[in-house]
């Protein structure tokens, strides 16, 4: 009896520990984490409505010009750190939107965020701004991999392609780049993802909250130095309006079968449909999904040219816009 009322009291000290350390940690956490509005919420943000859903979007130059459209990454971020590429409205019609569940854009049920979703968005993007006439595609990311994905099915529909640094086109490249992701999670992330979750749950809105914590994570992940995105010593501040949440766990999980593979069926064969040049871009400092991931790309196309933007990480739009611009430019007056 005496060694149950030890143990008993053992037991009770430690939750007795655990309970004030976790209310010290709230309490210590507490702050203003309120997100910017969507445009569900907020009508006087740029946005225009399809499908029932409301996008956040922006598009600067002559509509009589031709047509571009940006593509930001992810999944889950926003358009807002692409925005030097306005810099092309000089000769373009440039179009940025937030896709659907993320950025500024309207928040929809999980089930709506798939890639097919995404691509069938894009399809509906294009005829608006552009009706029957093909339009370039700039992705960066995952916006890339959606406008590869996009590519494969609207052929006809894509005059131009860039694509900056894709995290993964084939079903191979992907599970290994998840397989590579996994191993940056070190005690250090961990601690971050405990204290994140800490300042979470001082938000009561479920879906700012979790916008917050996974676009908190999300940011973190990719600016440490152990995660080879970026040159070292760069000063470089990504930004961001508002993650989606939802959409950064859920796009890519739509793809994973019951044997745990995420496949990536872009391609019906070992190459693109798409015979017209393509463009990859890649930055020097990229260490994960730079040149050397880039170039294996290359040959999934019958015609691509791979451009590396030196002292740039993988934001090289923003990192060096000068050079990532002029790459960009050069190949679509080619």
């Amino acid at each position: 009896m005496r060694a149950f009322k030890r143990i008993s009291g053992i037991i009770l000290g430690i939750a007795i520990l655990l309970v004030g350390g976790m209310g010290t940690l709230y309490a210590l956490a507490a702050g203003d984490y309120s997100l910017p509005p969507t445009v569900a919420e907020d009508d006087t943000l740029p946005h225009i409505e399809l499908d029932g859903v409301r996008f956040h979007t922006m598009a600067f130059g002559d509509p009589a010009n031709p047509t571009v459209i940006v593509l930001h990454g992810g999944p889950g971020g926003d358009y807002r750190y692409l925005l030097p590429l306005q810099a092309l409205a000089d000769d373009y019609y440039v179009v940025f939107y937030d896709q659907r569940g993320t950025g500024l854009s309207e928040r929809v049920p999980t089930e709506q965020l798939t890639i097919q979703v995404m691509v069938d968005d894009l399809d509906r993007m294009i005829t608006h701004y552009s009706d029957d006439e093909p339009v370039a595609l700039i992705g960066h990311s995952w916006g890339a991999m959606l406008a590869a994905a996009y590519t494969e099915q609207h052929p006809d529909r894509v005059a131009k392609l860039v694509l900056a640094e894709p995290g993964a086109l084939t079903t191979e490249k992907m599970n290994e780049q998840l397989q590579i992701q996994r191993s940056i999670v070190d005690l250090p992330w961990v601690w971050k993802a405990v204290w994140t979750g800490f300042e979470g749950a001082h938000i009561s809105d479920p879906i700012q909250r979790t916008d917050y914590i996974n676009g908190t994570m999300a940011h973190y992940g990719l600016t440490r130095p152990n995660h080879g995105y970026n040159c070292p010593e760069s000063d470089y501040e990504s930004r961001y309006w508002r993650w989606g949440g939802d959409a950064f766990t859920h796009i890519i999980e739509s793809a994973r079968d019951e044997s745990g593979l995420v496949r990536l069926d872009f391609y019906a064969g070992e190459q693109s449909v798409y015979t017209e040049p393509v463009l990859f871009m890649a930055g020097r400092c990229n260490t994960w999904i730079g040149p050397d991931w880039q170039q294996a790309h290359l040959s999934l196309y019958a015609d691509a040219e791979l451009v590396i933007i030196e002292d740039s990480g993988h934001e090289m739009f923003g990192e060096q816009p000068e050079a990532s611009i002029g790459a960009v430019r050069d190949y679509l007056s080619s």
